[in-house]
């Protein structure tokens, strides 16, 4: 296989390392499918949990952002963890986040995360 597989509904990448990237999910759970859904779906119920805290609160926003994009880097979703790293860092400042940007990667990456689960 050449480059990168990203797994989305229709092919789409929203950064240059697209939604989903499947060789870092198969490397961190050794090909396992099991255990691939399991991290996946404990992945959503961390987006679900973050998100609202990311979007909302100005004051607690920088840890919930650095904790998303440790689990984003961790399953393969690369383009929340790309636009997430900016937010993470002591001096980001809550009104910088682009809450429309932010809205469409979270959708996309949960689509594709479901997606790529319903077929495990």
């Amino acid at each position: 296989m050449l480059g990168r597989l990203f797994i989305v509904g229709k092919v789409r990448c929203v950064s240059e390392h697209g939604i989903f990237n499947l060789q870092t999910l198969e490397k961190q759970t050794f090909g396992d499918e099991d255990v691939m859904k399991t991290v996946l779906g404990l992945y959503e119920e961390q987006i679900e949990a973050l998100c609202p805290i990311i979007r909302d609160q100005p004051d607690g926003f920088r840890a919930a952002a650095h904790t998303l994009k440790g689990a984003s880097l961790g399953v393969g979703c690369l383009a929340l963890a790309d636009f997430l790293a900016p937010h993470c860092s002591d001096d980001a400042v809550h009104s910088d986040l682009n809450q429309a940007r932010f809205s469409f990667l979270i959708k996309e990456t949960l689509d594709a995360v479901r997606s790529f689960r319903a077929k495990l």
